[in-house]
């Protein structure tokens, strides 16, 4: 039996350990949809959990979603409108769950920030490779021929403070080997680009998060989100 087999209910009952943890955080409640002030706005579907769930934060303007549309904003000089779709207990088998029946059709970009919970907990590759396929599928089958899809790689497991352990170590390597299958699905998808993400910089006193840390990714996302508006 592989190792991972063994360790797969350990990770997850770590997992479930820190979000038990977490459970008291700020986290945003408000509506997760932002508009933009101006006519003909870029429309940007923010689809995912880890750092695009914001941790630390009580508003979506404070959180990635807001900032990712003044970061795309600053490189476009043009106004962009962020809707965010998911939660923390988001996985890639649940995301199509998530998107349900909303119109895909209206976004120019999708940005994709997954993995992070898949990793700590080990989903299995074949797992995450079928369902992260079946994902790109039907978002291509939904938006806009002219529309782009954007997959942000998983920043270090260890850089998320309830994960910075020798289990979060584990998730980290298996993070690569979901990384790795998430770019060769982006590499064969003519309508699809992959960004890495680095380590975020977190305030001492803000270890989940902060206006700041999200301002710091968006900017990293928006630099490769914007040559596709």
């Amino acid at each position: 039996m592989h190792a991972s087999e063994l360790l797969r209910p350990l990770m997850r009952a770590f997992y479930g350990r820190a979000m038990g943890d977490s459970a008291g955080a700020p986290k945003p409640s408000d509506s997760a949809s932002l508009p933009a002030e101006g006519e003909d706005p870029d429309a940007v579907l923010l689809l995912g959990n880890g750092p695009a769930h914001g941790w630390g934060v009580v508003t979506h303007e404070l959180a990635l979603t807001g900032h990712l549309g003044r970061a795309v904003t600053a490189r476009t000089a043009r106004p962009c409108a962020v809707t965010f779709i998911g939660d923390e207990t988001m996985n890639v088998s649940s995301a199509l769950a998530w998107v349900g029946d909303h119109d895909v059709a209206a976004y120019d970009v999708v940005v994709l920030v997954l993995g992070i919970n898949d990793a700590v907990r080990l989903t299995r590759v074949p797992v995450w490779r079928a369902r992260f396929a079946e994902l790109r599928d039907a978002l291509v089958a939904g938006m806009r021929p002219s529309a782009r899809i954007l997959v942000a790689g998983m920043q270090p497991v260890r850089s998320v403070t309830p994960y910075d352990s020798v289990l979060g170590a584990i998730a980290q390597r298996h993070a690569r080997r979901l990384d790795d299958e998430a770019r060769e699905i982006v590499d064969r998808t003519p309508r699809a680009s992959y960004s890495s993400l680095g380590t975020p910089e977190l305030e001492d006193d803000r270890p989940l998060g902060s206006s700041r840390v999200y301002r710091s990714r968006a900017r990293e996302i928006a630099g490769a989100a914007a040559p596709l508006l």
